[in-house]
């Protein structure tokens, strides 16, 4: 393609992404009708926070607030769906990030950790609020999704005047400290909404309704959607299960809906009228901004390549390995996933709950693919030479090229996400989001060795062991297949048997983790067709290793919590 080409194919994506964030940004703000803002509340440590208020409310008409807060692992953004539905009913909503969460301060520390703060920094939320003219101090509801919701239930603990409650995926059981979450009965927490998938693999929903049958009044049997007791007297309690998943709880239309709805039946509203929900036309707009943000690499690194390099010569070489070696790398991440998520979780560097997991997960894969890199090469004619390979890699012109696209696109996050409050995502699955915390910035840079490693070892698999074939596209399209259908498969192993016969093939905490291959699976096939376009176009694997390396690490070290160890 021609330099002219590719400069009109280049203003052409970027303009499809404008438009795509432009639109997200109207929907968000309901065409103009809300005043989308962010608050930092201070306090130790200091909350990040989105407030979605309706230009109606003032403090000569103030309006009900809802404090929203995600799970763990999340962010604020995950429970923007149900603010912005919310404020178009009238509501002050406000979801905010948890302690050691997105752009919050302090360390979330894992499992096992027992905060001071139980409320994870929803009270000192709630505190703010109640200080702010605009609010109705006596009408405040709270909604929590899973960590979230045990949030949520420590906050009704402290706070006599929260009016209603919503725990979507969590907040149930007898917790070991009761006093600072207090026990279930037919009035704590006030007029209470308990949301809870069909398919969510963390409850089993016949011993979820035994647990939960004392906040129900000991109701013998929990009818899905009905209402017990009453408003006037705080003991309203409902029990609603939308079919999905632990991770989709919060965006599926039956919870927005069933939230919505409640908040307006307990707290009302200055206006109840908006029935229609708009929040998923968001999130089309911002998947459309995804697509042409991904797209936006192939035109940027042609003119790259096309005024500052040529094409290195390809090495000849006979008798390389074929599709067998690429299914054997495939085999080694699947097999070593679990083990090594468990075995890095016990590991406080580097120090992101989750995001430890996974960095020792890859770079596990990747010493072991190195292993049998070198034995299965002692029968081929290619050499293995690691330490030339690397020098090849780390060419300035590699450095420099991968350095330039990755500044590019994280300048088109950074200010779409400013300007918006939107983040690159998959409804509630985010992906690059900007490192607005110095911390979060060290992470990034910590993350660095492990992803580059991985990816090295991914290029010698996938490109220069292996003979492209001459259709290129056909080529493209095997490669992404074999690299992301294990991960499809095992995702189709643990999610069919349960929608289709109610059965958890890796029930609780494992089942849990195989949600997160939702959002990985984007990242690989992103990355590898990367890999795949700056190959064909260089014949050498060094700006897709280090461009997938930095995509990794900025997605890692934006979105998993601090952890204390």
């Amino acid at each position: 393609m021609s330099p002219f080409k590719n400069a009109f194919f280049l203003g052409l994506v970027l303009t499809i992404y404008v438009m795509g964030f432009t639109f997200a940004f109207l929907v968000n703000c309901d065409y103009c009708n809300l005043d989308v803002s962010r608050l930092s509340i201070s306090g130790e440590p200091e909350i990040a926070a989105l407030m979605y208020k309706p230009k109606c409310v003032s403090s000569n008409n103030p309006a009900p607030v809802i404090v929203l807060c995600h799970g763990i692992s999340g962010s604020k953004e995950m429970l923007s769906q149900i603010a912005l539905e919310l404020a178009k009913n009238g509501f002050v909503a406000v979801t905010i990030d948890l302690v050691g969460h997105g752009d919050s301060g302090g360390s979330f520390g894992g499992f096992g950790f027992d905060p001071m703060d139980k409320t994870l920094g929803m009270g000192n939320a709630v505190q703010y609020l109640i200080e702010q003219e605009c609010v109705d101090s006596s009408a405040i509801g709270l909604v929590g999704h899973s960590l979230g919701a045990g949030a949520v239930r420590a906050t009704a603990a402290v706070y006599d005047n929260i009016a209603a409650s919503v725990f979507i995926g969590g907040g149930l059981g007898e917790p070991v400290e009761p006093v600072e979450y207090g026990d279930l009965n037919s009035t704590f927490p006030k007029n209470l909404l308990i949301v809870i998938g069909e398919h969510d693999v963390l409850f089993d929903m016949e011993k979820t309704k035994e647990e939960i049958s004392s906040a129900f009044n000991n109701v013998s049997e929990i009818v899905a959607g009905e209402v017990y007791g009453d408003f006037s007297d705080f003991s309203a309690r409902s029990l609603v299960v939308p079919a999905t998943t632990h991770l989709f709880e919060p965006s599926d239309p039956v919870t927005v809906t069933a939230v919505t709805t409640w908040m307006t039946q307990v707290l009302g509203s200055n206006d109840a009228s908006q029935a229609n929900l708009t929040y998923m036309f968001r999130e089309y707009a911002v998947g459309i901004g995804l697509i042409s943000f991904v797209v936006f690499v192939f035109p940027l690194s042609s003119l790259i390549f096309t005024r500052f390099y040529g094409q290195d010569q390809a090495e000849s070489v006979k008798g390389k390995l074929d599709w067998g070696l690429l299914i054997i790398w495939n085999i080694l991440g699947l097999g070593l996933f679990l083990p090594m998520f468990f075995l890095g979780s016990q590991i406080p560097f580097p120090p992101l709950l989750f995001g430890n997991s996974f960095s020792w997960w890859l770079l596990g894969t990747a010493i072991a693919g190195l292993v049998i890199a070198r034995f299965l090469t002692r029968f081929s004619p290619i050499k293995f030479d690691l330490k030339s390979t690397i020098a090849k890699t780390l060419k300035k012109k590699n450095i420099f090229a991968a350095t330039i696209i990755f500044t590019v696109l994280y300048l088109m996050v950074f200010i779409a996400q400013s300007i918006t409050f939107n983040e690159l995502k998959i409804i509630v699955l985010p992906l690059f989001k900007s490192l607005t915390n110095p911390v979060r910035v060290l992470a990034f840079f910590c993350l660095i060795p492990f992803y580059f490693a991985y990816f090295l070892v991914e290029g010698l698999y996938f490109y220069q062991y292996r003979v492209p074939e001459e259709n290129s596209i056909a080529d493209f399209f095997k490669i992404v297949t074999i690299k992301v259908a294990p991960y499809i498969a095992l995702i189709i192993l643990n999610y069919l048997p349960m929608f289709l016969f109610n059965f958890r093939t890796l029930p609780s905490f494992a089942g849990f983790i195989m949600e997160f291959l939702l959002g990985i699976i984007p990242l690989f096939i992103i990355t590898i067709s990367f890999s795949w376009w700056f190959f064909r176009k260089t014949n050498n694997l060094g700006t897709g290793v280090i461009l997938n390396t930095l995509l990794f690490a900025w997605s890692s070290a934006a979105i998993f919590p601090f952890s204390s160890g």
